[in-house]
């Protein structure tokens, strides 16, 4: 489906229902803003009570503590919001229990992936801080300079990978809202294979309508995209099982046609 044509089914499916998914959205924003506030307000005093080392560790540790928060205080909320966008397109979906069970288990793996890549994102930072103050090099600082520049393409390609994973699990949030009965790490597989090929589309959907997250059509418009590739996925996992059996049927009656003529 287009964007064009995405964006228009997607106003049409959420007319009449703007404040159901607009309440949602805004629960959600609030706990974003509370926890953004509690870390810069965190930060300000262990700043001025602690020192560096100290105040960074507490504060990491304060982070991963409100993030966990953030993770479980939303699981309801985002389930809400899911539920009430596959309802608008009129597709059917799983019970509120079964779905948070899923979630939790699905933020819990983000958290994970996220974790990993925030350590390989300060880790390549903290290499090209390395090689322009160190004097390990027996050559001239040019290389040096040199060496520190490679961590740009780095991080590039480590922040385009990170929105990838976040539209992966933006897919996978969807799936384990109509398919609760399967695991949530073989749900976000899924989404992996299902957006094999279109999760291009998907990061520049996503980035392009950035300014837009409290939109109730942007969030109407992921759930819509998502529900509709995972109908377009399953119909071509149908059509390329079926050729695999003709085609696998017409070999064996081939071969007990040979076999015959011996």
């Amino acid at each position: 489906m287009k964007q064009n044509a995405l964006c228009r089914f997607s106003k049409s499916a959420v007319k009449g229902s703007y404040i159901k998914i607009l309440m949602p959205i805004l629960g959600m924003a609030g706990i974003s803003i509370l926890r953004v506030s509690v870390e810069f307000i965190g930060a300000y005093f262990l700043c001025s009570y602690f020192y560096f080392y100290e105040a960074v560790l507490i504060w990491c540790a304060l982070r991963f503590i409100l993030h966990v928060s953030h993770a479980l205080l939303s699981v309801g909320i985002r389930c809400n919001l899911v539920k009430r966008c596959i309802f608008n397109i009129s597709l059917p979906c799983g019970y509120d229990r079964a779905i948070r069970k899923k979630f939790r288990r699905l933020y819990f793996i983000r958290g994970l992936m996220r974790f990993l890549f925030n350590v390989l994102f300060v880790g390549v930072l903290l290499f090209g801080a390395w090689c322009i103050g160190t004097n390990s090099f027996a050559v001239d600082s040019v290389y040096r300079l040199m060496a520190a520049f490679q961590a740009i393409p780095a991080v590039m390609v480590l922040v385009w990978l990170k929105i990838r994973l976040s539209v992966y699990f933006l897919g996978a949030e969807v799936m384990c809202a109509v398919n609760p009965d399967e695991g949530a790490l073989k749900n976000f597989f899924k989404s992996v294979k299902m957006l094999s090929g279109t999760a291009g589309f998907a990061a520049v959907l996503f980035v392009r309508n950035i300014f837009r997250l409290l939109s109730p059509v942007f969030a109407q418009t992921l759930v819509t995209y998502f529900s509709v590739r995972h109908i377009e996925w399953q119909y071509q996992e149908k059509c390329n099982h079926e050729q695999t059996n003709i085609h696998g049927k017409h070999k064996r009656t081939y071969e007990t046609g040979e076999l015959s003529q011996t």
